[in-house]
């Protein structure tokens, strides 16, 4: 099933028209399904796309190829590491026949641009058990029940720890199966500290509001189902779960316990450095200008993991790589995508200066992510991959057609949290709005078949 907007959607109308205009002289569509027994030839020359702006970021794409092509000695990887406006090139095809991606832009390259070509009928031929990817992260590229992306790495939300305030208030960093409970009750009444003045001289958490991977396991985390995608819906305030764990980030904010984001007076919070927020939100491709910046302060610091709520979720993410459906070598494009899936894979991308944690289960406690033989030798790297079943799909995108998802995050989001911290309209105002459009905004789309 393909969505289109009856109004209000002239760019990807024409992205879809010039498309299809263009199509008349370029390969035909893939299919990306396969007959059973079916042996992928992977040989020949594709390209693979992505974005590249120095000698360092050059390391790991350069890794994965040299470990593909030893793979696969038959086939040849051409670089192409100067992107540039991607839906353009798109629309042109002239793409890489595989090529790189956030993961919020999945359903949008997939349905609304036609422009991927589905992965999973390759699997078993190739040989792939997806069984060790971390679940959260395969889902990310699923849309409507297809693999359209191979995640990069594995990536969920941590927290950064200033462990000097812990200790100064009698606590230790927490355990990594701690509690939202444990925070509200054991920690956060301890750190908070205030000035004669009422303003803040420390706050226990620092996580953006505004930020899906943040909202979406609170939404989730009492039991709620925010998107029904069988009804074609969204649900903020109807589902009362949903709305509970909206209340639950919004009262600790209001407890002094969070940051409020949005909030648009924030001069109670003007003096405080960034380590004295007692816990920060983190992942790992971060993690290295957070420590130097601790270092720099003197601060203690060390990794803890995200708390867990009643139903325990974690925001999860990851860009990854689609191949391009007008490929000419499609055995050899999906091989390379789904390379990521494989130890070797793995090891070769994220083993590089500016890796990341690898997406398999099976390289969970590997030294070449953990930071060995490094000052940082030692700190809590098990949050990085703590409970990956309580991953989940950290991206509104990823859940909801593009234009509903627009009606949701970003602006309208933000706009409810500085309303309500603001004073002007309480957040579950604002949520029955946003619920509303959102809904209006998915029943205008039409579904039609290929």
């Amino acid at each position: 099933m393909k969505h289109a907007l009856k109004t209000g959607a002239v760019v990807f109308l024409t992205l879809t028209m010039l498309v299809g205009f263009v199509a008349c002289n370029r390969n035909p569509e893939q299919s990306g399904d396969v007959p059973p027994g079916y042996k992928p030839n992977v040989v020949g020359e594709i390209t693979f796309t992505i974005q590249v702006n120095n000698e360092e970021e050059k390391l790991s794409p350069d890794a994965f190829i040299r470990a593909f092509e030893k793979m696969y000695p038959d086939a040849k990887v051409n670089r192409d590491y100067n992107v540039g406006q991607i839906e353009a090139r798109i629309a042109s095809g002239d793409i890489g026949d595989v090529f790189h991606f956030p993961e919020e832009h999945t359903y949008t390259y997939a349905v609304t641009h036609r422009a991927l070509m589905p992965l999973d009928a390759y699997l078993e031929p190739l040989g792939i058990n997806v069984s060790q990817v971390y679940s959260g992260i395969y889902d990310l590229g699923v849309v409507n029940g297809r693999l359209y992306m191979a995640s990069r790495d594995h990536n969920h939300i941590v927290l950064m720890a200033n462990l000097d305030a812990l200790h100064a208030a009698g606590l230790d960093l927490p355990q990594n199966d701690w509690t939202w409970e444990e925070f509200k009750v054991n920690y956060a009444p301890n750190l908070v500290k205030t000035n004669d003045d009422g303003t803040f001289d420390q706050v226990p958490m620092n996580i953006s509001l505004s930020y899906d991977p943040i909202y979406i396991p609170f939404m989730e985390g009492w039991g709620g189902k925010w998107f029904d995608t069988i009804n074609k819906r969204v649900n903020l305030v109807s589902d009362p779960k949903v709305l509970q764990g909206i209340e639950e980030m919004i009262n600790a904010a209001e407890a002094g316990f969070l940051y409020p984001t949005g909030k648009q007076d924030v001069s109670d919070y003007a003096g405080l450095r960034q380590s004295d927020y007692v816990f920060r939100q983190m992942v790992y491709p971060g993690m290295y200008t957070l420590a130097v910046e601790y270092d720099r302060l003197g601060v203690n610091w060390d990794i803890a993991t995200f708390p867990m709520f009643p139903i325990p979720k974690v925001g999860t993410g990851s860009s990854g790589f689609g191949v391009y459906n007008r490929t000419k070598r499609p055995d050899t494009a999906a091989a390379f995508a789904l390379f990521f899936f494989t130890e070797e894979g793995q090891k070769a991308y994220n083993g590089q200066t500016g890796g990341s944690v690898p997406l398999m289960r099976t390289l969970a406690n590997d030294d070449f992510w953990r930071g060995k033989g490094t000052e940082w030798e030692g700190k809590n790297y098990d949050a990085y991959v703590a409970f990956p079943e309580n991953d989940t799909v950290g991206q509104v995108q990823c859940r909801v057609p593009a234009p509903v998802a627009e009606m949701i995050d970003g602006n309208p989001w933000l706009n409810m949290l500085r309303q309500h911290f603001d004073g002007h309209v309480n957040f579950k105002d604002s949520l029955t709005t946003i619920e509303t459009r959102a809904n209006q905004k998915w029943e205008s789309l039409v579904d039609f078949e290929e």
